[in-house]
């Protein structure tokens, strides 16, 4: 090896370690296994499951009380029945990777997939980049504001399988640069096993290689192989297991977006509301609703700007988006509930400044330059329109940017710096760059400051309730078993959705001698379920023993409890 090949990748090595220490020392301020929302919880229940059960169907610990199951914390549609049995409607295979971990470094083993997942990424990424290209402070610079300039740095922090997904496609691109398509499909057929999206990976990869190599079609044979050889066993599974080859998560999820659709015209708004919820939606701290589509006119003029030649234009439009962005932003930082703000600022173009080079130059980098990067571009632009067309637009919840993009924002990233050096802006605009990269800097420092705030907040519940005596916790608050998934084995959940179920727990309880519960109710009104009068009249026959304990939330806006215990009389 030349001395120069040494220093060169001892300069890429210590990109990762660097990063390693910073997402090591973000892990070590988290609580272990960090909980962002319902969905990432309920990957470590089905965890835990695993462990004590062996098994994808989920164990009921009150079934002794409720033996109908009628109770069970289902979180209205995270859980499933199957064929007499509860499972999760999310696939159980990243759960199932991450348990050898959890089982040898038990809570630090949580963080293992999802850091591991990001440093691949980033050495990944580097490994794409020319092998003597822009030099190491430029490649170090980079893999820093993919790092920090994305929601790869958030995702590292939440017990999910973003990260690890993300490493995918950059080893399948990598894959095939060297000709390798058989192993390119199928590493694009092992992301499948832990997000959906990358169907849609694989389709835009096929069709663009077929547009831009129509004479080497025979080369999609070995890709396509490569695929369907990792697809296949999962569709086996998904059929035996769960009826459907795309498993409960695929074959409910395409549903929502039929539900109440029943006209072409509707369904034909419907995929135009996709485009607008997934791609510009920024709704944060605009004074109205109506009027929310003014900030986001200046990243429609971004994207139309990429379709003109016009460098002048070009840069008017990146100026008028800088703007936009500064101001959405500096808005953003400001609101006080940026948690549950974030379910409406989902937004992939408005939340991506890191990729204006991207937006501005998308019909350049189709059009002109080598043939491999042309067939890259055109897969990226096939996925990012198809994607809001199939997802879903009835339950959104709680997202932290564009998360759906994730698996291919590197590949876009190294084409918005390859528009970027088109334009020649790198150089010759550095207030411009400075503002977009200072923009996506501070987007991204909002989503770690509501990460940290409802960690922790869940991290208190947890406690909180862990620490009351009676193992039986009954609640109406359908995110709260997931939010708090540690407590999950540990009590006895019982979930109430209605002042009838309520009614009926009471006899349930005396008929199974449970005299003595912690009832959990959220102190805001509009999360409530059960409505005064019952709850009164509950409260009746099972009187608190003393004034119910307000648990504050103020990281995340929406996890303040009232808890208290109850005896039945």
């Amino acid at each position: 090896m030349s001395e120069r090949m040494r220093e060169h990748w001892k300069s890429r090595a210590a990109v990762p370690a660097v990063a390693g220490l910073l997402l090591l020392l973000q892990a070590a301020l988290l609580p272990a296994g960090a909980v962002w929302v319902t969905d990432n919880g309920n990957k470590f229940i089905i965890l835990e499951n695993l462990l004590r059960n062996g098994s994808a169907a989920i164990a009921y610990p009150a079934a002794e009380i409720d033996p109908g199951r009628r109770f069970f914390p289902d979180g209205n549609f995270h859980f499933q029945r199957h064929c007499g049995r509860i499972v999760s409607v999310y696939p159980e295979f990243f759960s199932a990777l991450a348990l050898p971990g959890y089982r040898l470094f038990g809570a630090v083993g949580l963080w293992l997939l999802p850091v591991g997942g990001t440093l691949a990424v980033l050495a990944l990424f580097l490994a794409l980049l020319p092998k003597y290209g822009p030099g190491w402070k430029l490649e170090a610079g980079l893999a820093g504001l993919l790092l920090c300039g994305s929601p790869l740095l958030f995702y590292s922090g939440t017990f999910w399988e973003m990260t690890a997904a993300t490493a995918f496609p950059l080893a399948a691109l990598l894959a095939a640069r060297r000709r390798r398509l058989l192993a390119a499909g199928l590493l694009l057929g092992l992301g499948l096993w832990l997000r959906e999206e990358f169907y849609l990976i694989a389709l835009a990869a096929g069709i663009a290689a077929l547009f831009f190599y129509p004479k080497e079609w025979r080369r999609c044979v070995p890709f396509g192989a490569g695929f369907l050889l990792a697809a296949i066993p999962l569709w086996i599974y998904n059929l035996v297991n769960y009826g459907h080859i795309l498993g409960l998560h695929g074959a409910l999820y395409y549903t929502h977006n039929a539900e109440g659709v029943p006209t072409l015209a509707e369904r034909i708004g419907g995929v135009f509301e996709g485009f607008y919820l997934y791609l510009f939606r920024f709704e944060s701290g605009w004074p109205g609703v109506e009027t929310g589509w003014i900030p986001l006119v200046p990243m429609f003029l971004l994207l139309a700007a990429g379709a003109v030649r016009s460098a002048r234009i070009k840069l008017w439009a990146a100026w008028i988006a800088a703007a936009g962005w500064a101001f959405l932003f500096w808005r953003f930082w400001c609101n006080p509930f940026p948690v549950l703000a974030s379910g409406v600022t989902v937004g992939f173009v408005t939340s991506s400044p890191l990729l204006a080079g991207f937006f501005l130059m998308w019909r350049n980098l189709l059009t002109c330059g080598p043939r491999p990067l042309r067939m890259v571009t055109l897969a990226a632009l096939l996925y990012c329109l198809a994607l809001p067309v199939v997802l879903t637009r009835s339950d959104i919840g709680l997202i932290w940017g564009a998360r759906h993009y994730l698996p291919v924002y590197p590949l876009l990233f190294v084409l918005s710096f390859a528009g970027f050096a088109r334009l020649g802006w790198l150089r010759r605009q550095r207030l411009l760059t400075a503002v977009l990269i200072g923009a996506t800097l501070v987007l991204q420092a909002v989503g770690i400051r509501a990460l940290f705030g409802v960690a922790e907040d869940a991290a208190r519940a947890e406690a909180t309730i862990g620490a009351l005596e009676p193992r039986v916790v009954v609640s109406d608050l359908f995110f709260l078993p997931e939010m708090t998934p540690r407590l999950f084995f540990a009590k006895q959940w019982l979930y109430v959705k209605n002042d009838t179920e309520l009614r009926e727990l009471t006899g349930l309880l005396r008929e199974k001698g449970i005299d003595r519960f912690t009832l959990v109710l959220s102190a805001l009104p509009g999360f409530r379920q059960v409505g005064d009068r019952a709850l009164a009249e509950f409260l009746e026959m099972a009187p608190l023993s003393a004034e119910p304990y307000r648990l504050p939330a103020p990281g995340s806006g929406f996890m303040t409890l009232l808890i208290g215990e109850c005896r039945l009389q």
